[in-house]
């Protein structure tokens, strides 16, 4: 039996363990195993122990507060869906790729070097139409320091206009003039007005955001990014439009938009995706929207994507670099789902159980191999 498979039996067993739902059988089966060498009961020790269990429970925690607080400016209550995707899924997955993932690391000779990787957080740069630049984070938010500037004598007008980055490694919520909200994820640029004014609501783009528009049919709203146009009266969506990534794709999870590209138009449906190329051209698909939207509610989300795909998501999220050494690697098909806010050797030895990699991890370089 592979070794990988070995360890997800174990990890099931350990699980039903802490639930107390073990039958003979498998009591039996776990007994055996931990008694067939002194590093498998120590690493049944560790497991097992509370402070394991805590830690764990921390990092679910933990992102929990973060997708809370990226809320707070939309007053909205986590949905329902999401409280419900969370008690599916439970401590007892989180603990069982946890586990998992320590026997890899254990039995492999802990391939992980350096200090731990630590995931992003809420941070984001504020630049106003003056020139000025503020830092943001959990504790500042973009109306306050609006709020500051005209307090300091910044003259209001309609054609005032800001830009709000975030980093790698960050990401930022804003509600703009209207009550519209907005969810930057790393590496990401919204450039709006402080107040819109005219006949249409229109922001400029580019990285990856989602967007919950309110609706008003006197003055639709419209983002520009990468040359094309989403337009919309009230829904929400997440558009992805990173540099380099080839394809800028609208993602609608609610309502109805048009994207304008390249000459040409299309109107998507609730579960569709736009696609437009570097040339302009259209094509829209069905997909899941809300596993496209997942990293807004604290998790990395795939479906059949490249590996190379998912690496750049980590690389933006965990600040690594990433090098692959052969480019077969970066075609291999990888479907999941983990915490934004977790531990990145764990998301590393989930990876590998999937495909017939091997990721070799030096200070914040990650070399994926065979």
């Amino acid at each position: 039996m592979k070794m990988e498979h070995v360890y997800e039996i174990v990890a099931r067993l350990l699980v039903k363990e802490w639930l107390g739902t073990l039958t003979t059988e498998e009591r039996t089966a776990l007994e055996s195993w931990s008694a067939s060498s002194v590093r498998h009961r120590l690493l049944r020790e560790r497991v097992t122990s509370r402070e394991f269990l805590e830690e764990k429970l921390g990092e679910e925690e933990r992102a929990d507060r973060v997708a809370a607080w990226l809320a707070v400016e939309a007053r909205l209550a986590f949905r329902r869906r999401s409280r419900v995707r969370r008690r599916v899924a439970g401590v007892a997955a989180v603990l069982a790729l946890a586990v998992g993932a320590v026997f890899m690391a254990k039995e492999s000779g802990d391939r992980v070097g350096g200090a731990a990787i630590a995931p992003g957080e809420i941070r984001a740069e504020l630049t106003l139409a003056s020139g000025a630049v503020f830092q943001l984070d959990s504790e500042a938010r973009v109306s306050e320091v609006l709020a500051i500037a005209a307090g300091d004598g910044e003259e209001e007008g309609e054609e005032r206009v800001h830009a709000l980055r975030t980093p790698r490694g960050g990401e930022y919520s804003v509600a703009l003039s209207d009550g519209t909200m907005v969810w930057l994820n790393a590496e990401s640029l919204l450039v709006f007005p402080e107040r819109f004014a005219g006949g249409e609501r229109r922001v400029k783009f580019s990285g990856e955001a989602y967007f919950e528009v309110v609706r008003d049919a006197s003055s639709p709203f419209r983002v520009e990014v990468n040359g094309a146009v989403v337009e919309v009266l009230g829904t929400s969506f997440n558009v992805r439009a990173y540099e380099g990534e080839g394809e800028m794709e609208t993602t609608l999870t609610r309502g109805a938009v048009m994207v304008l590209a390249g000459g040409g138009s299309v109107v998507l449906a609730e579960g569709e995706q736009a696609l437009v190329d570097g040339a302009g051209r259209l094509r829209k698909r069905e997909v899941d929207a809300e596993l496209r939207a997942a990293w807004k509610e604290g998790y990395f989300a795939f479906d059949r994507d490249r590996l190379e795909r998912v690496m750049r998501d980590l690389a933006r999220w965990y600040k690594v670099e990433v090098v692959f050494e052969s480019p077969e690697l970066k075609e291999i098909s990888f479907t999941g789902a983990v915490k934004r806010y977790g531990d990145f050797d764990t998301i590393v030895r989930m990876l590998e159980m999937t495909g017939d990699t091997r990721f070799v991890i030096s200070g914040n370089t990650i070399r994926i191999g065979k």
